[in-house]
């Protein structure tokens, strides 16, 4: 099943709901609407559908080395020590919540496997989560939510103590250590000194949901928060991850000081075969 973009990325097409805010608790019209969800469902063999609303939450690992977590070891987890975990955040209808420690302690999950591909050569793929912080100081931690590489999470990876996203594949949204309430659109490719956060997506507020999602077909990737196209960034662009396999993953870390935690509601990935 197709979807309606053109062969070349258009920059002057603006899809239903594109620049307004849409801070409902579901899926953004304005990533979605010409995801061809429905089909997939009916038929796998025309994509793929990763889908987690939190009923069952990831629990927090035993151990410091990787731990298969979730519903059916749906999920990858770690915690640099004791001191971090991964708990149940306890809201209506399922929420998953990271709680970093303090002195750089982290945790992060990720889907088992490297299950999607953003490139020109690969099928369209859209993604959103519905996250929140705990508070929105400086100098408390930070978070990173999107599509990483799968490799093995390691105290510096994929968050580093310093607060900012180690140097491998990665595309998404972090807030970074140093700014408590700004959310960027965050994207690097590993030998690419760094990723590229110069883009804000939108300013959090302790305690209050914010969809963020992108969308990727043909040449382009495009950037979303609660629904408002924020950023489109190139294929060719050098520090963007294409043709490389990329899962779905939620990390934070925490800084100086403990945080009160980063949740997530719900996160949805979808791309054609």
């Amino acid at each position: 099943m197709g979807t309606t973009y053109s062969v070349d990325y258009d920059p002057t097409y603006v899809g239903p709901g594109e620049g307004t805010a849409d801070t409902q608790a579901g899926p953004s019209a304005a990533i979605w609407h010409n995801c061809p969800i429905l089909q997939i469902l009916e038929d796998p063999g025309k994509g793929i559908i990763f889908w987690d609303d939190f009923l069952t939450p990831p629990v927090t690992p035993t151990e410091t080395a990787e731990n298969p977590a979730g519903v059916s070891g749906s999920y990858i987890t770690i915690t640099s020590d004791g001191a971090a975990d991964i708990q149940n955040g306890g809201g209506l209808g399922g929420e998953v919540k990271l709680n970093p420690a303090a002195s750089d302690k982290h945790c992060a999950m990720r889907a088992g496997g490297a299950i999607f591909d953003l490139s020109t050569g690969h099928k369209p793929l859209w993604f959103e989560a519905r996250v929140k912080v705990g508070q929105i100081a400086n100098a408390k931690g930070g978070f990173f939510v999107g599509l990483f590489e799968g490799i093995a999470s390691t105290a510096t990876s994929p968050i580093t103590a310093n607060g900012t996203m180690a140097n491998e594949n990665n595309v998404g949204f972090q807030v970074l250590e140093g700014d408590g309430d700004a959310l960027v659109v965050s994207h690097g490719k590993a030998g690419a000194s760094g990723n590229d956060v110069a883009t804000a997506a939108a300013t959090v507020a302790a305690g209050t949901y914010v969809k963020v999602g992108f969308k990727m077909a043909n040449n382009a990737c495009e950037f979303f928060a609660n629904g408002v196209l924020v950023k489109t960034v190139l294929a060719s662009a050098a520090k963007f991850p294409e043709d490389l396999p990329l899962s779905p993953t939620f990390a934070a870390m925490g800084a100086a000081a403990n945080t009160t935690g980063y949740f997530m509601d719900w996160w949805r990935v979808v791309q054609e075969r």
